[in-house]
């Protein structure tokens, strides 16, 4: 495998995947296995708002697929994902974020058949940025476990309100 990758597909996706040494189909998981499959990773490619969610808090590096809407209604949250992710991050060298962008826009194109073409042109420059995405998604969940928990944040409004 090139640079000592595995890809991890979940079974029954990417059904027109070629047969390669570095590909393994992985069967869908409970949560927790899930979970720390996530933070074994060196890089997470994760599709909807859940796997998000997942992702983040496992402090690697990853690429967010939004569910594609209508009309492409899904591309403000994806930018507002980027510029939230991205954040003002001073220690994130620009071609690191650079090349999150442009894998991130390239691997939310699919199922469009420029995706892949995009796909391959962005992910030279994303596996050279892996090093600082690292460290920055590491940032990333550092960043948000310094926010009070949702259910915190209720009783203090109930409380403020009685």
């Amino acid at each position: 495998a090139a640079r000592g990758w595995r890809l991890l597909l979940p079974e029954g996706t990417a059904p027109d995947a070629p047969a390669h040494p570095a590909i393994r189909r992985v069967p869908f998981l409970p949560q927790r296995d899930w979970d720390r499959l996530l933070w074994s990773c060196g890089l997470n490619l994760v599709r909807g708002e859940d796997s998000l969610v997942r992702a983040l808090w496992a402090g690697r590096p990853m690429l967010w697929q939004a569910y594609r809407q209508p009309e492409r209604a899904e591309r403000p949250k994806l930018a507002a994902f980027a510029d939230r992710w991205l954040g003002d991050d001073a220690a994130l060298p620009a071609p690191a974020a650079r090349a999150f962008e442009a894998a991130q826009d390239a691997w939310n194109l699919a199922p469009d058949p420029a995706a892949d073409a995009a796909m391959r042109l962005a992910a030279p420059a994303l596996l050279d940025a892996l090093p600082a995405l690292d460290a920055h998604a590491e940032r990333v969940r550092g960043r948000l476990g310094g926010f009070p928990d949702a259910v915190s944040r209720l009783v203090s409004f109930a409380v403020g309100r009685l």
